[in-house]
């Protein structure tokens, strides 16, 4: 499936209006990261805004030296990490899969040319909003008792990451060991 561009996801906002989509897309700038880069890392987060065009993110954490992923992007936008606005500290890492092109919006440079557009704040509103509901669609998968259901959600609500995403990293996501995986994808085939 396509990714849609930047400035047809900024048009898809309900906040939005063609001259602030229009004002905002020239203000973003093209990025390409390497595969493995990290982007953010716990007590480090920029003020940074990513609209992810092509390519494969996740954040993660660590407890008692395991891995845990919270989240797997493969298109749409990219918000700074815990701590940019509340100054709170962040545990999470955020990692590019592959090499992945974003474009980029530095948020204190846009706070300056966007201060007359109080839509921003509420397209930006928005887009948290999307985003603490895409958390909520993975605490339900992971509140799912057996871990074949939580696979089964998995592959009906994100279907994309199974052609995507290192096995290691999709059990992670989805809180079930990595033999089944292999083990429902044979029985699901």
């Amino acid at each position: 499936m396509e990714n849609p561009s930047l400035y047809e996801q900024l048009s898809r906002l309900r906040t939005a209006t063609p001259e602030l989509v229009r004002k905002l897309t020239g203000l973003f700038v093209p990025v390409t990261f390497r595969r493995g880069t990290l982007l953010s890392v716990p007590d480090h987060t920029l003020p940074v805004l990513y609209f992810i065009e092509k390519g494969v993110v996740r954040g993660y954490y660590f407890y008692h030296q395991e891995e845990y992923t919270c989240w797997i992007r493969r298109g749409g936008f990219l918000l700074p990490g815990i701590g940019y606005f509340s100054d709170s500290y962040s545990i999470e890492y955020i990692q590019f899969l592959s090499d992945t092109t974003v474009w980029s919006l530095s948020l204190p440079k846009v706070e300056v040319a966007m201060r007359s557009e109080p839509l921003f704040y509420r397209m930006l509103l928005e887009m948290y909003e999307i985003k603490v509901q895409e958390g909520k669609e993975r605490e339900l998968m992971l509140r799912l008792k057996f871990a074949e259901d939580r696979n089964l959600y998995a592959r009906k609500n994100f279907a994309d990451l199974f052609e995507h995403v290192a096995i290691y990293i999709l059990a992670s996501f989805i809180g079930i060991e990595r033999k089944y995986i292999y083990k429902f994808k044979k029985k699901y085939k």
